[in-house]
């Protein structure tokens, strides 16, 4: 009981504003639903060009972002309980539940657009998305240096999870070049959207390299590495 009751003080704030953020979802869905026909398909993707390439039905379009919200609080306060490495993924739960928060505000956001432009307001979803996620590059990687040890979050490979040494360094460096591609991501997506899909295919696949190379090369040389994750 003691330990429930610590584990809903430390995660208070996500979970207030990830419900606040369902409530409001769930308004959004319920005034479109009234004021929508029966029939309408309504667009929930759209191509690269921004143009609608996948439509649902009524229920489907306006319970998919709440229900996936829920999900999402759910995942994110359930994670810790079956993490082996609890505490260390507790002792990061300042980046945890910045992370958290801006997940959900993301995809609250995203089911605004979808109902805007569902009821006839012109929102260039697309462009919403494109910022929205180099704007998440941009904090996650402000975070990054800040997440322990742990095997559901972070930079995971068989040496980050097998040394101190190599993941606290990956992740320093993971967290600039994550900065640093979300800034791009953002600029791009702002001012030469053509580009973005060949920047992003391009700068993760460079990033990964070098990240993933790096924790071999900072395991390698450290004294204190292990055969196997803690």
């Amino acid at each position: 009981m003691n330990s429930m009751r610590e584990h809903l003080r430390r995660f208070k704030l996500p979970l207030v504003v990830n419900g606040m953020l369902f409530a409001l979802a769930v308004f959004f869905s319920a005034w479109a639903w009234v004021q929508l026909p029966s029939d309408v398909r309504i667009a929930i993707h759209w191509n690269t060009s921004g143009t609608a390439d996948g439509y649902a039905g009524k229920l489907q379009a306006l319970s998919m972002m709440p229900a996936c919200l829920l999900g999402i609080s759910v995942l994110f306060f359930v994670l810790p309980f079956i993490e082996p490495r609890k505490q260390n993924l507790l002792n990061s739960s300042k980046a945890y539940n910045s992370i958290w928060i801006l997940v959900s505000i993301i995809m609250t956001l995203s089911h605004t657009a979808v109902v805007a432009n569902a009821l006839g307001i012109p929102v260039k979803i697309n462009s919403f998305i494109q910022v929205s996620l180099g704007l998440m590059l941009v904090v996650t990687g402000n975070y990054m240096s800040k997440v322990r040890s742990n095997f559901f979050w972070g930079i995971r490979t068989p040496w980050t999870l097998s040394s101190e040494l190599s993941w606290n360094k990956t992740h320093r460096l993971g967290g600039r070049l994550f900065m640093l591609l979300g800034i791009a991501v953002t600029l791009t997506a702002l001012f030469n959207a053509a580009f973005l899909g060949k920047l992003m295919t391009g700068g993760i696949v460079a990033l990964m390299v070098i990240v993933v190379g790096y924790s071999y090369h900072v395991w390698k040389n450290d004294p204190n590495k292990q055969a196997s994750g803690r």
